[in-house]
């Protein structure tokens, strides 16, 4: 994929999207002591989408040309690869990880507490 095309800018928004709505949604499930917006499935299918999203963005990234320091397109996987993964990459594969589930239900509050 290289940069600056329309389906590189289409893919940016979208994550761009995603992240806005995983705050506002964040936000929501640890300001509500009611363990009921936890367990909903509208919360649950929206995080799992926002999640797909943001692992297709990682192994996209993969396959994203980039620009070095004297504006040369680098179209190489290799090079591109490891650019990557000396960067974001870590950042990127958190963010994949889905946060919610790592609480059982019985200790959802005590995990949403933790972090208020």
């Amino acid at each position: 994929m290289l940069p600056d095309t329309w389906l590189w800018n289409t893919r940016k928004k979208v994550v761009e999207s995603a992240c806005l709505f995983i705050s506002v949604v964040f936000a929501f499930l640890l300001s509500f002591e009611d363990n009921e917006l936890n367990t909903a499935a509208f919360w649950t299918n929206s995080l799992i989408i926002i999640n797909s999203i943001f692992f297709l963005d990682f192994l996209l990234e993969f396959n994203t040309a980039v620009y070095d320091e004297h504006l040369n397109l680098i179209t190489d996987r290799t090079v591109i690869a490891k650019r990557y993964l000396r960067s974001w990459a870590s950042i990127d594969l958190l963010t994949c990880l889905p946060v919610m589930s790592f609480s059982s239900d019985k200790h959802s509050s005590e995990w949403v507490e933790k972090f208020r």
